[in-house]
């Protein structure tokens, strides 16, 4: 057990496996409770978060320090006196993320370019990695709708996931990761420019 990011980190199911083979491997599975968004994304290129995290790591198996697959399912809870709020570039960020587009185009561009934080009503992200294929998704789904954010009031903004049946390859998508939080990007902000 762990206690980092003001709350803990269990892990458990801790196994080795192929000890005879070149590549042998570790199993374990992880839990996560009540993790401060604050505190976890205080100073990163990612932007900034606040709310209460928690959620799990299930079939985690690693070989040569490498993940080989793993379901994952992360949410963010509401806690008394704790505000969920969401920075803009962390918005554009779980949305390039998840394969799409930056939502700050057109009338919500405008709009929300007052704004540097916004508040949000839920954050939850599901991926899986299995035979070097990575999928995201989100884990909110209402009116045939899939968000990896969900807005709170009339200032927030939703993340939709416009792929639900997205794959990547596990190296591609570490290069997607490297892009965003590789350098301090500002969101795309501004007018649509009507190219498709």
């Amino acid at each position: 057990k762990l206690r980092v990011f003001g709350g803990e980190i269990f892990i458990s199911d801790i196994g080795v496996a192929d000890l005879d083979t070149p590549s042998p491997k570790f199993t374990c599975r992880i839990d996560a409770a009540a993790l401060d968004l604050a505190q976890l994304t205080e100073g990163t290129e990612f932007g900034r978060m606040q709310g209460v995290l928690e959620g799990h790591i299930e079939n985690a198996v690693f070989s040569r320090g490498q993940p080989q697959s793993f379901d994952l399912v992360f949410e963010t809870v509401r806690k008394k006196g704790v505000p969920q709020k969401i920075s803009v570039e962390a918005v554009d960020n779980i949305a390039r993320i998840g394969g799409g587009t930056s939502p700050f185009v057109g009338m919500a561009g405008t709009f929300v370019s007052l704004f540097r934080e916004l508040p949000y009503e839920k954050i939850g992200i599901r991926a899986r990695l299995e035979n070097d294929v990575f999928r995201i998704n989100g884990t909110i789904k209402e009116d045939g709708k899939e968000y990896l954010v969900k807005r709170g009031g009339l200032g927030g903004v939703d993340v939709i996931n416009q792929s639900p049946d997205n794959r990547i390859g596990f190296k591609d998508m570490l290069k997607r990761l490297k892009r965003v939080t590789s350098a301090r990007q500002s969101p795309e902000i501004g007018e649509e420019t009507g190219s498709q």
